[in-house]
C-alpha cells in the first residue's frame, strides 16, 4: 500500500466551513477572514477543465471538484503550515480530513499533480493514478466497464 500521510498532532487551524472551488483549492474563514487555501504541494485540474478519454469528452474539473467535497462533506479540514497570502489571496497549507492528508488524495484519485514531481511523498501516489487510469487519466465513465466486453 501506499504511505499514508499522518495527521500532526495539533493544527494551525481547524476550519470549520470550507468551500470546495476546485482539485486543490477550498474558501473558508480564518481569523475572521476570507481565505482560498491552495492544497500544498500540488497543481490541480481547474474548475472548468475537460478532459478527453475513450467515452469522448468530460468534465473532469466538475468531477475533481465533487471527488474533494464529497471527502470533506460536513467535516472539518485541519491545516498546518499557511504561507502568506498571495495577491490572489491564496495560501497554501497542508490540510487534512480525519486522517487523509487531501493532498495524497487528489493526487492518488488522479485529480492533481505534485507541484514537484519527484516529490518523495507524493510521486508514488501520482505513478499509481497514472497505472492505474485514474481521474483524469480514465476515460471519465463513472462505472467500471460492461462485465460482458460483447454487449448485449
Amino acid at each position: 500500500g501506499m504511505p499514508p500521510l499522518p495527521p500532526p498532532n495539533s493544527f494551525d487551524a481547524l476550519l470549520s466551513r470550507v468551500t470546495v472551488l476546485d482539485a486543490a483549492r477550498f474558501r473558508t474563514i480564518r481569523d475572521r477572514q476570507a481565505l482560498i487555501v491552495h492544497l500544498a504541494g500540488i497543481d490541480g485540474v481547474a474548475f472548468s477543465d475537460i478532459c478527453e478519454g475513450s467515452a469522448g469528452r468530460w468534465n473532469c474539473g466538475a468531477r475533481a471538484r465533487a471527488d474533494l467535497a464529497r471527502l470533506i462533506g460536513p467535516r472539518s479540514v485541519g491545516c498546518v503550515g499557511f504561507t502568506p497570502k498571495s495577491e490572489d489571496g491564496e495560501s497554501r497549507a497542508d490540510c487534512w480530513v480525519g486522517n487523509k492528508n487531501l493532498s495524497a488524495f487528489m493526487v492518488s484519485r488522479g485529480w492533481a499533480v505534485p507541484s514537484n514531481p519527484a516529490d518523495p511523498l507524493l510521486a508514488p501516489y501520482a505513478t499509481r493514478a497514472k497505472t492505474e487510469k485514474l481521474g483524469r487519466y480514465g476515460d471519465g465513465r463513472l462505472q467500471p466497464p460492461d462485465p460482458d466486453p460483447n454487449g448485449k
